[in-house]
């Protein structure tokens, strides 16, 4: 056989083939719900606390399930502050689901006084996450709170 025709022949084969797969790519996707229109713009939004109380050591809040969610704002709210020299910081930590290990995300700067800070985490990865706060100082008391606003 030349080979200008066994080229013509695996022309028509390849053109079989690639309509065949066509067709049948249409009708399994027909048949999902990627057919169906999506709003990119519809975003799924909770609120919730993750926190709230008055503390006089370092501790973390329970385990909270974000699995559904790829962002959060965080607001830390501090109403009332006493001891010598009272120190706080609240930490975002991340669970590694396979190891149960904590990591930090993101961090406020060590606050020592009442006020509002925001922690943002454009890119979250982890299923579950908690807050801890480190307390230094003597006789250290804050009262604070740990609110957050996640989103899809």
């Amino acid at each position: 056989m030349p080979i200008y025709a066994w080229i013509e022949k695996l022309v028509e084969r390849l053109k079989e083939y690639f309509a065949d797969a066509w067709r049948n790519s249409r009708v399994r996707l027909a048949e999902t719900d990627i057919a169906l229109p999506v709003d990119i713009q519809d975003r799924r939004k909770e609120e919730f606390t993750i926190f709230s109380g008055t503390v006089t050591a370092s501790g973390n809040s329970n385990d909270i399930n974000v699995e559904p969610f790829t962002a959060i704002e965080i607001e830390v709210k501090v109403t009332a502050v006493s001891g010598t020299a009272p120190t706080l910081q609240v930490c975002l930590q991340g669970k590694f689901g396979t190891t149960g290990d904590y990591k930090n995300i993101v961090c406020t700067d060590v606050i020592t006084t009442t006020g509002i800070w925001f922690l943002i985490i454009d890119k979250l990865v982890f299923k579950t996450i908690r807050a801890r706060w480190l307390v230094g100082g003597e006789t250290p008391s804050f009262t604070f709170r740990v609110d957050a606003v996640a989103t899809t």
